[in-house]
């Protein structure tokens, strides 16, 4: 997520498929592959081609894996390895398999070929 401008282009298209506010976390946010491991305010994208050179942190806790609010479209950092949260890809076009870059997680694909991972493709 590079820009301002792109940043809201992904809430729109979010909010476009999952329209609606529900006081389920699980409903409003979107893990965006943004990552802070050792907590040192060290953000990268788990895509390493690509730096972090857009930060739209919304909240006030180091913690170690970045997700969008739909609402609002602030980030927010979580610790939990547990928590499950639909993946959102911001590439124009297609996405790589994310799951080859998710050290601490699991990633399952609405789609059987990963290798074609196009619109509308969503990862949990």
């Amino acid at each position: 997520i590079p820009t301002v401008q792109h940043n809201e282009e992904l809430v729109r298209m979010v909010n476009e498929r999952w329209p609606g506010r529900k006081s389920d976390d699980k409903f409003n946010l979107f893990w965006i592959g943004l990552s802070d491991i050792h907590k040192a305010e060290n953000y990268k994208w788990d895509d390493p081609v690509f730096q972090v050179n857009y930060f739209n942190y919304t909240g006030t806790k180091v913690n170690k894996y970045g997700l969008l609010n739909k609402n609002n479209g602030g980030w927010i950092m979580m610790n939990s390895l547990t928590y499950s949260a639909r993946g959102l890809c911001s590439r124009a076009r297609t996405c790589y398999d994310i799951s080859t870059n998710v050290i601490d997680g699991g990633v399952e694909f609405s789609t059987t070929d990963p290798d074609n991972l196009t619109e509308g493709t969503t990862a949990t």
